[in-house]
């Protein structure tokens, strides 16, 4: 099972119970709760089963914000970036033809210097900013610096 972008598991407590209980090292892994699952059909819903598959959680959250339950029986791997690899790493995807084919290599090229001319003072960087600043530049606005750089800003 693959969790993407599903941080708010990591926070409730009968979830977190069910994925210690996932992933467990245990040879044989039994997951149970006597919660009302809300389903409308609990009558139909096992109380338990045998979980016999793998778990990869894919989380924006820092290790130290995790359950220390849910790091002890997993394998963590950091794919945090400074804000110089993000840039070195968004030229490289800006470069492809299949990110953002509806708009020209400059526009891409020009949003990208201003972010990195802007990356101490921006309140984030990510492929999300390189597309929204992309936008104002292909937008024909005059002043598309002043807003992305406002948009980036605060």
């Amino acid at each position: 099972m693959v969790f993407d972008d599903c941080d708010s598991i990591l926070r409730d407590p009968v979830a977190l119970n069910l994925l210690k209980s996932a992933l467990d090292s245990y040879g044989k892994r039994i997951i149970s709760w006597n919660a009302e699952t809300g389903f409308g059909r609990d009558e139909d819903l096992p109380r338990s089963f045998e979980f016999k598959g793998r778990v990869i959680f894919i989380s924006n959250l820092s290790q130290d914000k995790i359950d220390q339950a849910i790091r002890s029986r997993s394998m963590m791997v950091d794919l945090s970036m400074t804000e110089d690899q993000k840039i070195e790493r968004m030229e490289v995807i800006s470069q492809s033809d299949e990110f953002l084919p509806e708009f020209t290599a400059d526009h891409k090229k020009d949003a990208l210097d201003l972010i990195r001319s802007l990356k101490d003072d921006a309140k984030e960087i990510s492929l999300r900013t390189l597309i929204s600043v992309t936008k104002i530049r292909a937008s024909g606005n005059k002043n598309w610096k002043g807003m992305a750089t406002y948009i980036l800003c605060n």
